[in-house]
């Protein structure tokens, strides 16, 4: 794990957890991507919208590419 990944999840007391078969930056990465997209999602509920392929279309790109 990169040692800037490793100095947020200790400044920002995260925790996280190996489980069988999945490594602990997996973990970390996908919380990441989640938070990605909250603005654009808190912004959809606020307004009464709700474009899930909108939401993750970014993170969707970028894993893909």
């Amino acid at each position: 794990m990169p040692s800037e990944i490793r100095k947020s999840i200790i400044r920002e007391n995260l925790a996280s957890f190996p489980v069988a078969g999945i490594p602990a930056e997996q973990n970390v990465m996908e919380a990441l991507l989640l938070l990605r997209n909250y603005e654009e999602g808190h912004r959809q509920a606020v307004e009464g919208e709700w474009d899930l392929p909108k939401v993750g279309a970014r993170n969707f790109n970028q894993l893909h590419e």
